[in-house]
C-alpha cells in the first residue's frame, strides 16, 4: 500500500504542476496580463511547486533528511540526469541570452546552500535573502537587464476554466506533496536507511519529472537554449524558491539522517558533489562549450553512479 500511495502521490505531483501551470497561465492571460509577467512569476513558481510542496511539509514535520535531499537531489538530477539525456538527443547550445549570468548565479547560491547546510541550521535570515535574490532577479527581468529562462503560451480557454484548471492543480500538488512525504518517511523506516537517501534519489527524481518531459519535448523540437534555460532556471527556483521558504516557514536544526558523524560530515560529500557538477555546467556555458552526446552520456553514467552510491554508503548519510 505504501508503494501505491508513492506512486499515485508521485502521479499527483506531476499532473498537479502541469494543470496549475497552464491554469495559471490562462487565468493570466484572461486577466490582460502580459506573457513576459506570466514567464517569470506563475510559471517559475509553478514548475517549483512540486519541490516546494515537498520540502516545506518535510521541514514542517522536521524531516529535514527528505526536505534537503529533495533540493540538493533534484538540482543533481536536473544537472546530471535532464541535462545528459538532453545532451544525448540533440546538442546543447550555451550561447543563449543570459545564460551567463544565470550559470554563474547558480553556482554562487548553490554554495550559499552548502554554507546553510554546514552551519547545521535552516536560517530564517537565508531563508528570507534568497527569496529578496529571487524578487531582485524579477525586477532585473521586467527592466530587461536579466533574460528569463522561462517561455509560455497561453491557450484559449474561459475564465471560470482557467480558474477552476488552477485551483484543481493546487489542490492535487497539495494532496501529492503531502502523501509524498509520508509514503517516502514509510518506506525509508522500512527498508532502515536514511530519510536523506530517499530525497537524494526517489523524491528528488519524481519532483524532477516536469522537467525531465518538457526536456524531452524541447528535444523533438531541436530547442537546445530552451532545455538549458529550463535546467537552470529550475535548480535557480530549488534554491532560491524551495529553500528560501522551508527555511524561512520550517527553520531548525538539521540533524544528521546516520547515527555516527556531525551534520557537516553526513552531507558534505553530497554538497560537493553538487558544486563540483554545478561548477562544471558553469565552465561550459562560460565557455560557451556546447554539451554534445559523449558529454550527455558521461552525465547519466555520473548519476547512475552517485545513486547507487549513495545507497551502498547509506549508513554514513
Amino acid at each position: 500500500m505504501t508503494y501505491l500511495i508513492l506512486l499515485l502521490s508521485l502521479t499527483a505531483l506531476i499532473l498537479g504542476a502541469d494543470i496549475l501551470v497552464r491554469g495559471s497561465v490562462n487565468l493570466a492571460s484572461a486577466m490582460g496580463v502580459s506573457t513576459l509577467v506570466i514567464g517569470l512569476t506563475l510559471v517559475a513558481w509553478g514548475t517549483s511547486a512540486p519541490e516546494l510542496v515537498v520540502s516545506l511539509t518535510a521541514g514542517l514535520q522536521n524531516e529535514y533528511g527528505i526536505a534537503l535531499g529533495n533540493i540538493i537531489g533534484s538540482n543533481l538530477a536536473n544537472i546530471l540526469l535532464i541535462g545528459g539525456l538532453g545532451a544525448f538527443l540533440i546538442p546543447l547550445s550555451t550561447h543563449g541570452m543570459g545564460l551567463r549570468f544565470n550559470a554563474i548565479l547558480l553556482l554562487l547560491v548553490s554554495l550559499i546552500l552548502a554554507i546553510m547546510v554546514a552551519s547545521g541550521y535552516l536560517n530564517p535570515i537565508i531563508g528570507f535573502a534568497l527569496l529578496g535574490i529571487k524578487v531582485f532577479m524579477l525586477y532585473q527581468s521586467f527592466r530587461g537587464h536579466i533574460t528569463p529562462t522561462e517561455e509560455v503560451t497561453p491557450e484559449s480557454m474561459s475564465l471560470m476554466q482557467a480558474t477552476l484548471m488552477t485551483l484543481g492543480g493546487a489542490v492535487l500538488v497539495g494532496a501529492g506533496g503531502f502523501a509524498l512525504v509520508e509514503s517516502a518517511t514509510a518506506l525509508a523506516h522500512a527498508w532502515h536507511i536514511p530519510s536523506a537517501i530517499i530525497g537524494l534519489s526517489v523524491v528528488a527524481i519524481g519532483t524532477s519529472l516536469p522537467e525531465l518531459a518538457a526536456t524531452i519535448a524541447a528535444a523533438r523540437q531541436r530547442q537546445g537554449d530552451l532545455i538549458l534555460g529550463n535546467i537552470i532556471g529550475s535548480n535557480l527556483a530549488n534554491i532560491l524558491i524551495v529553500l528560501g521558504f522551508t527555511s524561512l516557514l520550517a527553520p531548525g536544526r538539521i540533524y544528521g539522517a546516520g547515527h555516527y558523524g556531525s551534520v557537516v560530515e553526513s552531507y558534505a560529500p553530497v554538497l560537493l558533489f553538487l558544486m563540483v557538477v554545478t561548477l562544471a555546467l558553469t565552465a561550459f556555458v562560460f565557455l560557451k562549450r556546447p554539451l554534445n552526446r559523449l558529454t550527455g552520456l558521461i552525465f547519466m553514467i555520473v548519476y547512475g553512479i552517485f545513486i547507487l552510491g549513495s545507497f551502498f554508503a547509506g549508513g554514513d548519510l
